[in-house]
């Protein structure tokens, strides 16, 4: 499934196309029903956030974490 965002950024439209795969694309959208929104209009305000992160680069703080379980050392 394609998700299609747009958002105001330097008085121009910029349309964005985001393609998705099937696990990814169920996350997104159960993301988008927890926060009773359309999965649309979650894609628009992310992007949106991400533009105004743009402008001062120092702010953006970004770390990656799971819920996986750490993998058993092997020997």
């Amino acid at each position: 499934m394609i998700l299609q965002g747009a958002v105001e950024a330097a008085k121009r439209r910029l349309a964005i196309q985001v393609e998705l795969g099937p696990v990814l694309h169920y996350q997104f959208r159960l993301a988008a029903w927890r926060l009773n929104q359309n999965p649309s209009l979650l894609l628009r305000q992310k992007i949106s956030s991400y533009v105004a992160m743009a402008d001062n680069p120092k702010s953006i703080d970004l770390s990656v974490t799971s819920n996986s379980p750490k993998p058993k050392a092997t020997r």
